[in-house]
């Protein structure tokens, strides 16, 4: 979806959950003025912060209804009018009626249950392999650090331009280790799950040469063959980064 379509939908969306411009930009951890500009159709933005407003609005990114005129009325449709009538056969129609919405509220019923497990599923996966990479990193073992991501990730880092490839990032991190960096916290603090894509917003802190340095980030997460893989991910120094 290009602009204007794409600002008028994050808009719509933002408006129909109740939510300010300044609440959706801190879920998506860009600024007021990105979100302003967005929806002003000023900008074209990144697809990696597309993906972030849409999850953000509990939409999957690119997921609208396609603009145009309705469609004729089909027979279909009209018995489907015709049966929600009720001024004609009252009660055939009420019992025609109730029965797929009581399926419908057990079915409702027991996927949102499901999907609240596997959310904490998910949720549950991301944070062990956070806890990976902190591990992972601190001891140099960077291999096992570029399995955390997709061969083609990005990151934006907050010290240093955008890095894509896996292996430049990792060469990244390399030099951040030689440097005597070491993480000592990296925690998500709220995720928002589709299918395949999971955007995890949290803190991380760490030291270097006896001073102690802290941030958020926010990471867009992909399943591939089953594994969770970092995608596109970005940091921040010193923004309401506390650890508690």
């Amino acid at each position: 979806m290009k602009q204007p379509a794409l600002g008028k939908k994050i808009a719509f969306l933002r408006a129909e959950k109740g939510m300010t411009q300044a609440e959706l930009a801190d879920l998506c951890n860009v600024t007021v003025r990105t979100v302003q500009r967005i929806e002003a159709a000023e900008v074209e933005p990144r697809s990696f912060t597309v993906k972030a407003l849409f999850a953000a609005l509990g939409q999957q990114a690119y997921a609208t209804v396609p603009e145009g005129e309705g469609r004729p009325r089909s027979k279909w449709s009209e018995m489907l009018a015709d049966l929600f009538n009720l001024k004609t056969n009252t009660m055939k129609k009420i019992a025609i009626l109730s029965s797929p919405i009581l399926l419908a509220i057990g079915v409702f019923l027991t996927v949102s249950s499901s999907g609240f497990a596997q959310n904490k599923k998910v949720e549950k996966a991301l944070a062990e392999t956070n806890d990976d990479f902190m591990k992972a990193f601190n001891s140099g073992k960077f291999e096992a650090v570029k399995a955390i991501y997709l061969e083609n990730a990005c990151s934006v880092p907050a010290i240093s331009q955008e890095i894509c490839g896996s292996d430049n990032i990792v060469a990244y991190f390399q030099t951040l280790h030689k440097g005597g960096f070491r993480f000592t916290d990296f925690k998500s603090k709220s995720v928002n799950i589709t299918d395949t894509v999971a955007i995890d917003k949290g803190i991380w802190a760490g030291s270097a040469e006896g001073q102690k340095i802290s941030g958020t980030y926010l990471t867009q997460w992909r399943l591939k063959d089953g594994v969770w893989k970092i995608e596109n991910e970005s940091s921040n120094v010193g923004a309401d980064a506390s650890p508690n």
